[in-house]
């Protein structure tokens, strides 16, 4: 598990969860068998998680970067930094689909 405090856990699939820690790491755990499935290292303290799709979440840092996320791979996919003046408490993410 974690080695510190856990901060956030979101679902990513029926069988699937992400959970988010205080010790710089999330981790994909596999509900069905109850297991980590993989533990993503970063170097900064995460915020918030945000599910994008099934493949990829988004971070937000305390110092106002934004990260997109493979949880396949676990790599970094983007990156946007200076975000910091920004309030995302508001955040609502949608589906290309959704837009008309």
């Amino acid at each position: 598990g974690h080695t510190d405090e856990i901060k956030q856990i979101i679902r990513l699939t029926d069988t699937s969860i992400i959970s988010l820690s205080k010790d710089k790491t999330f981790k994909i755990w596999d509900l069905t068998t109850k297991t980590c499935k993989k533990t993503i290292m970063t170097y900064f303290e995460i915020t918030t998680i945000l599910k994008l799709n099934d493949n990829t979440i988004i971070s937000l840092c305390e110092d106002g970067q934004i990260n997109c996320w493979d949880i396949n791979t676990g790599d970094s996919t983007q990156k946007f930094y200076n975000f910091e003046e920004y309030n995302f408490s508001h955040l609502k993410l949608i589906k290309i689909d959704d837009i008309s």
